[in-house]
């Protein structure tokens, strides 16, 4: 994809691929100096629950108000007043890969409709 950056928002493999909290705040400061340098962002695509929390938790520290009414899901979409519109997707792992959980298809659309709406 052009015009696009990946950031993640934790830095280690955690054991059984499940960061903790503890883990997430530590890395907290990195994420949020990444995010803030991307001013020109109209879109930001979030891969897995784990980035979707991340990234509103981000958006209220950063707002001092915390959205609402907001539902992780594939291909949900959410516009907040102040930032780049929101995608959710599963995470493109192994795991959710290998059941069925996250095919190809079903992200070669969500990409395409984000392209579609915002590009």
């Amino acid at each position: 994809m052009i015009d696009s950056y990946m950031l993640a928002a934790v830095r280690c493999v955690p054991p059984d691929n499940i960061p903790t909290r503890e883990e997430a705040l530590n890395c907290f400061p990195f994420l949020h100096r990444e995010l803030r340098l991307l001013g020109n962002a109209k879109a930001v695509l979030l891969l897995g629950k784990f980035a979707f929390d991340s990234y509103i938790r981000f958006v209220s520290e950063y707002s001092g108000k915390k959205p609402e009414r907001m539902a992780f899901r594939h291909g949900a979409s959410y516009s907040l007043d102040g930032f780049p519109l929101i995608y959710a997707s599963y995470h493109p792992s192994p795991r959710n890969t290998n059941t069925g959980t996250m095919t190809r298809s079903m992200f070669v659309d969500l990409l395409n409709r984000i392209r579609k709406e915002v590009f």
